[in-house]
C-alpha cells in the first residue's frame, strides 16, 4: 500500500463513485442521471490509468525482456502471456463472484425458476468468458462489465507491441490515439460509443485502445521528467485547475456530446502531474485515499447489484436518503468482499 500513489488512488475512487452515482440515478429515477451526468467519462480515466500502470510494469521488465528476446524469439510471447495470466487472475475471480451474485438476484426476481436460470446462463455464456463485448454477445443487465472484457484484449495487444518494439509503439502512439479520437468524434459525437458495432468489434475496443495509448504516453513522459527539478507550487496549481475542469465537464456540461473529448488531455495532465508531484496530504488521509482507491474494482463490480436491490425493495426513497445510503452500502459491501477475498487467498497460500 505504501508504494501506491495517493493522488491517483483518490482520483480512482472519485471516478468509480461518479460511475456508481450515474448508474444508480439512471436505475432508480430513470432518465440520463441526475447529479453526475458525465459519470460515464470515469471509464476513460480507468482506461488511461490502466495504460499508465501497464507501461510502468513494462519498464520494470524491459531489460529482462530485451535480454531474453535476444536469446529466444518466443520470449516476447512468453512475457506477454505471463503478464496477461497475472492480470486475468487478479480480474477474473472477483468478476465471476460478482456476476454470480447478480444472477442470483435475477433468479430471485424470476421466482427461482430453474428453466429461466438455464436459459439465462446459456444466453449470456460469453460473458462468463469475458469475450462478450468483442462481438460474441450483447450485454445483459450487468452492463458495466463491458470495460473488463475490452481491457483484457487491449492490454494484451499493447503489452505485446511494447515488448516487440517499444520505440515504434511510442512513436506512433500520439498519432494513432489522435486519429481514433477524431474518428469517434466525427462518427459518434461522444466518447460513450462502446455499444456500437464498428464492423470488427464493439466501439468499446476502439475507445479503450485510444485511452490506454494515452495512458502509456503519460507513463513514458512521467518517467522522462521524474528526475527533473520541477516547481511543486506550479504543478499543484495546474493539477488543481485540471481537476476543477474535469469536475465541471462531468457535472455541468452537456453529456453524451462533443464536450466529452476535452476531458482526455485534462486526465492525461492530472495523472502525469500526480505521479511527478503528489499532493502533500497528511499520512492518515493518504492511507484513506489509497485504501478507498484499492476498493474501486469491487465497487465497480458490485454497485449495480446494490442499485438493483434498491429498485426492488426501496423504490420510493427521497434522493437525500437514497443516494448516501446507496453509496454507503456499496462501499461497505466492497470492504467486506475485499476482506473475504484476501483472507481466502491467504488461506490458500498458507495451505
Amino acid at each position: 500500500m505504501q508504494e501506491r500513489n495517493a493522488d491517483i488512488e483518490g482520483l480512482r475512487f472519485l471516478m468509480i463513485i461518479s460511475i456508481a452515482i450515474l448508474h444508480f440515478t439512471e436505475d432508480y429515477w430513470g432518465g440520463g442521471g441526475m447529479f453526475v451526468k458525465g459519470g460515464y467519462l470515469g471509464v476513460d480515466f480507468f482506461f488511461i490509468v490502466s495504460g499508465f500502470f501497464l507501461m510502468l510494469h513494462y519498464q520494470k521488465r524491459r531489460t529482462i525482456v530485451f535480454e531474453e528476446s535476444k536469446k529466444e524469439k518466443i520470449a516476447i510471447v512468453k512475457e506477454t502471456m505471463n503478464y496477461m495470466s497475472d492480470r486475468i487472475k487478479r480480474l477474473y475471480e472477483p468478476y465471476i463472484i460478482s456476476i454470480l451474485m447478480f444472477v442470483a438476484l435475477l433468479f430471485y426476481e424470476n421466482s427461482f425458476s430453474f428453466s429461466w436460470l438455464v436459459k439465462h446462463i446459456w444466453s449470456t455464456k460469453w460473458q462468463y468468458l469475458l469475450v462478450h463485448y468483442l462481438g460474441a454477445d450483447v450485454p445483459f443487465e450487468f452492463r458495466s462489465i463491458w470495460f473488463i472484457s475490452s481491457l483484457i484484449l487491449i492490454s494484451y495487444f499493447i503489452y505485446f507491441l511494447l515488448c516487440y518494439n517499444e520505440t515504434l509503439f511510442i512513436g506512433l502512439a500520439p498519432v494513432s490515439s489522435l486519429l481514433l479520437y477524431i474518428w469517434i468524434f466525427v462518427t459518434y459525437k461522444t466518447l460513450s460509443m462502446q455499444m456500437y458495432w464498428t464492423g470488427l468489434f464493439h466501439g468499446s475496443v476502439l475507445r479503450g485502445f485510444a485511452d490506454m495509448t494515452v495512458g502509456v504516453l503519460a507513463a513514458w513522459i512521467a518517467c522522462v521528467y521524474k528526475t527533473k527539478s520541477l516547481d511543486k507550487t506550479k504543478i499543484y496549481i495546474i493539477k488543481f485547475c485540471c481537476m476543477a475542469m474535469i469536475a465541471y465537464i462531468m457535472v455541468g456540461v452537456q453529456p453524451w456530446s462533443e464536450e466529452d473529448f476535452f476531458i482526455i488531455p485534462l486526465m492525461f495532465l492530472v495523472i502525469v502531474l500526480s505521479y511527478l508531484r503528489p499532493f502533500n496530504f497528511p499520512e492518515s488521509i493518504k492511507r484513506l485515499l489509497i485504501y478507498s482507491g484499492s476498493l474501486s474494482y469491487w465497487i465497480f463490480l458490485q454497485h449495480l447489484l446494490v442499485s438493483r436491490c434498491f429498485v426492488l425493495w426501496r423504490p420510493h426513497l427521497k434522493a437525500y436518503i437514497a443516494l448516501p445510503l446507496f453509496l454507503s452500502i456499496t462501499y461497505l459491501l466492497a470492504i467486506l468482499s475485499d476482506k473475504l477475498y484476501k483472507s481466502r487467498k491467504l488461506r490458500q497460500e498458507v495451505a
